[in-house]
């Protein structure tokens, strides 16, 4: 595993995704969420973080930009282009995609061009097709039934097969009401056998009523015959159903072949809206953290006022529990920060937000700070935080923290954000001390931003001897024996 995968490992990244994807509403969706990339190219940044500022925005105007019950439609609609006939649960997919479609349409619509403009960029992909559902609604009913009067055959035959049905009802009456074919009977009832009328005949009367014998019961006792009277009957009736199921087929294949001419436009449509359900997952999610976004640096510096750990706010929001807020600023003359504190203070906390922060700009989210922060592409974030012990190359704690950190040395640079937590921990102190100052002044010496948490009391002075350098310390109330996490 590279120092890319373990950074992402170490900061979470993956449940960050989980939490994002779980605020989507289609399958496609949630896989864009869960497949996240990071950019670095400060116009697509600028535009992921745009969008889901816009949406925000939306929310909070009132405007659902939901697309729950969005279908998953990508095999329908490559199945649409071979020219396959799809059934009835497919056509009614199509259909609410084109009901969502009318919506969203109708939402944008109401925005203005100047405060919505990435999310107006989608407008032109999202195309309704009133007249395929008025098609598709002449045919099905509100509970995706078809009609009987879908076709004027269909209507004429689901006729005749309720006439049919009655008259079969009756004449079973007939025979239950008899009172010498009544004597024969187990029970004055009748039911179906393989989509046959029946009665329960008692087996030493079985030949007291003409007809055929279905089935038996499990003790013998009693068989189920179809009267020779209503045979002819259901025979008609299974010709009329074999005819009904050729008309709606041949209603589902004109469906079908309307639904083809407008294929390539309900792709286009489906893409626009797993994107706009995708950016609006971007947004309530940042509604829950209360994200902002913010101005993209054009000169390396960071700056990100009162930033809180957005997994931390996810968790609490039951509890109430508040997140301690700090600021992140970092860059321009100061290149590295070494943080002092009690254990348990929220270094490794702090190390994880600048992190995750910095990777939540490059994938478009909207973050955790308040507003007029600014945000810094770092092309690369390298992070070697935690107790790990390489079990694969059989390296101990400290061989495999070193080695990460011969990695992120070689491949830092100005455009790198390096977090190293307990930099140098793991062997003799004196021994430590001395490496973790020549790891930080490496880093600080290529324009890595770098902020590394210690113990050790040496590194201290770095900040007072060495340019680019800075002493950070976390609070420890000493009345009450506890740390402050600021």
């Amino acid at each position: 595993m590279d120092i890319e995968s373990r950074t992402k490992r170490s900061l979470e990244w993956e449940r960050l995704k989980s939490y994002l994807a779980a605020e989507s509403c289609s399958q496609w969706s949630k896989e864009l969420c869960l497949a996240l990339e990071t950019h670095t190219q400060p116009a697509v940044v600028e535009r992921q973080l745009g969008q889901a500022d816009e949406a925000l925005a939306m929310l909070s105007a009132g405007f659902g930009l939901s697309q729950e019950g969005l279908p998953e439609l990508r095999e329908v609609l490559a199945r649409l282009h071979t020219g396959a006939q799809l059934a009835a649960s497919e056509l009614l997919d199509v259909r609410k995609l084109l009901v969502l479609s009318k919506r969203t349409r109708s939402q944008f619509n109401q925005l203005g061009e100047t405060e919505f403009p990435h999310l107006l960029e989608f407008q032109p992909e999202i195309i309704p097709h009133d007249d395929l559902v008025d098609f598709i609604d002449h045919v099905f009913d509100e509970g995706g039934n078809i009609r009987d009067d879908a076709s004027p055959l269909l209507s004429k035959l689901r006729r005749d097969v309720h006439r049919l049905n009655n008259q079969s009802r009756d004449e079973l009456a007939k025979i239950i009401n008899s009172s010498t074919l009544a004597k024969a009977l187990q029970e004055p009832i009748y039911t179906q056998r393989n989509g046959r009328y029946v009665l329960p005949v008692q087996v030493t009367s079985r030949h007291s009523i003409q007809g055929i014998v279905h089935d038996s019961s499990a003790s013998g006792l009693t068989v189920y015959i179809e009267p020779m009277v209503v045979v002819e009957l259901t025979n008609t009736i299974r010709m009329k159903e074999a005819d009904i199921e050729r008309e709606i087929d041949r209603l589902l294949s004109a469906l079908t072949l309307k639904a083809y001419a407008y294929a390539q436009d309900m792709e286009r449509t489906n893409a626009a809206l797993v994107e706009v359900d995708f950016i609006a997952a971007r947004a309530r999610l940042a509604r829950k953290y209360s994200g902002i976004k913010p101005t993209l640096s054009q000169d390396g510096s960071l700056s990100l006022r009162a930033a809180r750990h957005p997994l931390l706010v996810l968790k609490n929001l039951q509890s109430g529990d508040q997140v301690v807020a700090n600021d992140i600023v970092l860059g321009g003359d100061v290149r590295t920060l070494v943080i002092t504190g009690p254990n348990t203070g929220g270094k490794t906390i702090f190390l994880k937000t600048a992190g995750l922060l910095s990777l939540m700009v490059r994938g478009g989210l909207l973050l955790p700070c308040e507003q007029g922060s600014t945000a810094v592409i770092f092309h690369q974030v390298f992070a070697d935080v935690g107790d790990e012990q390489s079990i694969e190359q059989s390296l101990s704690t400290f061989s495999s923290h070193m080695t990460n950190i011969i990695e992120v040395i070689n491949r830092s640079d100005d455009k790198t954000l390096a977090l190293l937590d307990e930099v140098g921990a793991g062997t003799d102190p004196r021994e430590g001390a001395i490496l973790a100052r020549v790891v930080l002044e490496q880093l600080n010496a290529v324009g890595a931003c770098t902020i590394s948490t210690t113990h050790y009391g040496e590194l201290k002075t770095l900040g007072y001897t060495t340019a680019g350098f800075v002493n950070g310390s976390f609070e420890f109330d000493d009345s009450t024996l506890s740390p402050t996490y600021r």
